[in-house]
C-alpha cells in the first residue's frame, strides 16, 4: 500500500520535470524584450523631451533673437540629439504681443522586430516683452 503511493508521487514529479525550464526560458525572453525596448526607447524619449524644453526656452525668450537665428539654433540643437528635425518642420509666428513656435516631426524608434513612427507635435506660445 505504501509502495503505490510513492510510485504515484514519483510519476507526478516526472511529468512536471520540464515545466519549470520552459517557463524560465519564456520569462527570460520576455524580460530581454522589455529591456531591449527600454534600451532603444528611453534615449529617444529623453532627446525629444530635451528638444521640447529647448523649444520652450526659445519661445519664452524669443524677443532677443531673429526668427532665422531661432530656426537655425533649433535645427542644430535637434541634430545634436539625432532628431530628424528640418527647417520645414518648424514654424515661427511672431506678432507684436506674442511669439509662437510650432514643431511637427516623426522620430523612428527601431526595435528588433518593429519600427515605431513616433509623431511629435509641439506648440509653444509666449507673450513678448
Amino acid at each position: 500500500m505504501g509502495n503505490t503511493t510513492i510510485g504515484t508521487g514519483a510519476s507526478k514529479l516526472r511529468s512536471q520535470a520540464g515545466g519549470a525550464g520552459v517557463k524560465f526560458i519564456i520569462s527570460v525572453a520576455i524580460l530581454a524584450l522589455v529591456a531591449h525596448v527600454a534600451y532603444v526607447a528611453i534615449p529617444v524619449y529623453v532627446a525629444v523631451y530635451d528638444f521640447e524644453s529647448q523649444l520652450d526656452k526659445e519661445a519664452q525668450f524669443g524677443s532677443q533673437k531673429t526668427n532665422a537665428q531661432i530656426l537655425d539654433g533649433l535645427v542644430k540643437y535637434a541634430a545634436d540629439r539625432h532628431l530628424p528635425v528640418a527647417q520645414e518642420n518648424i514654424q515661427i509666428i511672431r506678432s507684436h504681443t506674442a511669439m509662437q513656435i510650432t514643431c511637427d516631426f516623426v522620430v523612428p524608434v527601431e526595435t528588433l522586430v518593429y519600427t515605431y513612427q513616433w509623431r511629435v507635435q509641439e506648440d509653444k506660445k509666449y507673450p513678448l516683452f
